[in-house]
């Protein structure tokens, strides 16, 4: 008679730490088969996706959703182009949005259906431009300014850090926002 907790050679052991039935060898290692582990109610793990796969963010799903993305894309459209973004970086910008959803979504702003995520991101966008445009008279430089480097970046342009995620594209803002009093 075996412990509860022994096992033979060639068992796996469970989350609870029961034996796992059904063990094959494949490759080198054991596994159990699809069907086994269904039977067994034995989920298959945790679904990974992969970053092309990945839902980028959920669209609001009311009207109100609806007319704030087309004025939003808009918005961040112009904003795009005076700073000279490439589709590239106006698409990490938006949160990596998807290529496919991009290019749909800038041909028919009012028909857009985007996340909180992007709205935020969009907001965090606009803040920006805004806060260049309080601090700096022209308007020449201002837009300017995003792409050149800066020493409170390491170095980096405001453009390269925004690039980085969400969380530089916030201290941005941040930084912009303490520079005219806020």
């Amino acid at each position: 008679m075996r412990d509860e907790g022994e096992l033979r050679e060639g068992e796996m052991s469970g989350a609870c730490g029961e034996p796992l039935p059904h063990l094959r060898e494949i490759g080198g290692r054991e596994t159990r088969s699809r069907a086994t582990r269904r039977r067994a109610g034995v989920p298959f793990g945790p679904k990974i996706a992969k970053p092309a796969q990945m839902e980028y963010n959920r669209p609001m799903p009311t009207v109100e959703g609806r007319r704030l993305a087309g004025a939003a894309i808009r918005t961040f459209e112009n904003i795009a182009e005076r700073w000279g973004l490439k589709p590239a970086e106006r698409m990490a910008l938006l949160g990596n949005m998807p290529s496919s959803t991009y290019y749909r979504v800038r041909r028919k702003p009012d028909n857009a259906e985007l996340g909180s995520d992007t709205l935020e991101r969009i907001s965090h966008v606009l803040g920006i431009y805004k806060a260049l445009h309080v601090l700096f008279p022209s308007d020449a430089y201002a837009d300017r300014w995003i792409s050149e480097p800066n020493t409170a970046f390491g170095g980096t342009s405001a453009k390269e850090k925004m690039l980085l995620g969400f969380t530089e594209l916030v201290d941005v803002r941040r930084y912009l926002d303490a520079q005219r009093g806020w």
